[in-house]
């Protein structure tokens, strides 16, 4: 990888199945990564245990490339990162960060082809790759992102471009988010405010920008995600969709301007009430109530 050292943040909550597949992903990796922390977020299951037999039954060294640290609650999605980042940058070697989903897998030359991008891109301060979807790898789930500010929403492109060369992208999803020693030298973490999770990614992209480093998206570099392991809850979940409502109404207040805030909320304003009517009469008053009181908390600038 050249001198590009790239340590991985592994987040675990009760999912050792997964971040294990994750973990065999980064292992067989080639090249592999400099280090890799999982941080369990307080699991009450076998979870710990269980990673640790993965790493003595693989011969991974322990504290030279996988160290497990346990929390002793669940900090949520930027919390939890927040500590393995600052763990990963006492270390000298380490020049970037890469925040993994440990619901995703990395290809094989995935080091090898954000390591080329990098050299080509050296400044760059926030990076990604090609994200498809697991087990349907035919699937492309993200290929570079953009905003909507009047609607305030985030939209995927599913496109791959047919280059190698490092493209501008105004959205990096935390699902795999490569992150320079310098960016988080300048604008710091991961916002906490958005707990448990949602658009943080979108925040932390939106202040490297606005910082004035590079956010590119690397075509080359492939990482598989199992996308119904994160957002499969979202349409049952009434706890799950006050958290999304609240963060998309606060990531508006919190860094839209001018005509693009006030376009925003006016938005948010007049739809979201109409749905939470809408679920209310569909009989799932629980989500109706969710999506008007994750407005209101918005809207107050309440995080969770």
């Amino acid at each position: 990888m050249g001198s590009h050292g790239i340590g991985v943040v592994l987040l675990n909550w009760n999912n050792a199945t997964d971040t294990i597949a994750a973990l065999d992903s980064l292992w067989s990796a080639d090249p592999r990564p400099t280090a890799v922390v999982v941080v369990d977020s307080a699991s009450a299951d076998d979870s710990v245990d269980r990673i640790s037999q993965w790493a003595a039954g693989n011969d991974v060294p322990r504290e030279a490339w996988l160290e497990i640290i346990v929390l002793g609650r669940n900090l949520g999605f930027s919390g939890g990162n927040n500590v393995g980042i600052r763990h990963l940058l006492t270390r000298p070697d380490i020049t970037h960060v890469l925040l993994l989903n440990n619901d995703a897998m990395v290809d094989e030359k995935f080091f090898s082809d954000i390591s080329d991008a990098l050299t080509a891109a050296p400044d760059a301060g926030l990076m990604t790759g090609t994200i498809y979807e697991h087990p349907n790898r035919s699937k492309v789930w993200y290929a570079g992102g953009r905003e909507i500010p009047y609607r305030a929403l985030i939209e995927h492109m599913t496109v791959v471009p047919d280059t190698a060369k490092p493209v501008e992208t105004e959205f990096i999803s935390g699902c795999t988010m490569l992150i320079s020693r310098p960016v988080i030298d300048r604008i710091g973490l991961l916002p906490e405010i958005y707990f448990p999770l949602y658009h943080e990614d979108a925040e932390y992209s939106a202040r490297a920008r606005a910082a004035g480093f590079p956010v590119l998206y690397a075509p080359r570099a492939v990482v598989y995600h199992k996308i119904g392991a994160t957002v499969g809850p979202a349409k049952t979940s009434p706890y799950i969709m006050r958290a999304q409502v609240r963060h998309r109404v606060l990531y508006v207040q919190r860094n839209f301007r001018g005509l693009n805030r006030l376009v925003a909320s006016l938005y948010l304003i007049a739809t979201k009430p109409a749905k939470a009517i809408v679920e209310t009469l569909s009989g799932r008053p629980k989500m109706g109530w969710a999506v008007l009181a994750g407005t209101v908390e918005g809207f107050l600038g309440r995080g969770g």
